[in-house]
């Protein structure tokens, strides 16, 4: 038996500024799958307007639930974007 979950996220309104963090979730075991489509430094990020503005998924899986529980939080941890808002701010994911 196994567990499987998968998380997305989104970002705030303005331009990628910084990715890191891509290769260490794709080489963590329990990561099978994580679609980075989107992560480009320059990109401009528009408005969220509904779910399907999020980006993801990142699909992980394990024997257990704690065991995804903690794969998604060293997740969350180590993939940082940066971006940079209309009013000069640096901002984050939005998990």
């Amino acid at each position: 038996k196994k567990s499987s979950a998968y998380i997305c996220f989104c970002l705030p309104e303005g331009k990628i500024i910084s990715v890191d963090g891509v290769n260490d979730v794709l080489g963590m075991e329990g990561c099978v799958f994580f679609d980075n489509t989107g992560l480009e430094i320059g990109k401009y990020i528009g408005p969220m307007c509904n779910k399907t503005d999020r980006l993801g998924p990142i699909i992980v899986q394990s024997a257990n639930k704690q065991t995804i529980d903690s794969t998604i939080g060293e997740i969350q941890q180590r993939l940082r974007v940066a971006i940079q808002s209309h009013d000069g701010k640096t901002r984050s994911i939005i998990w």
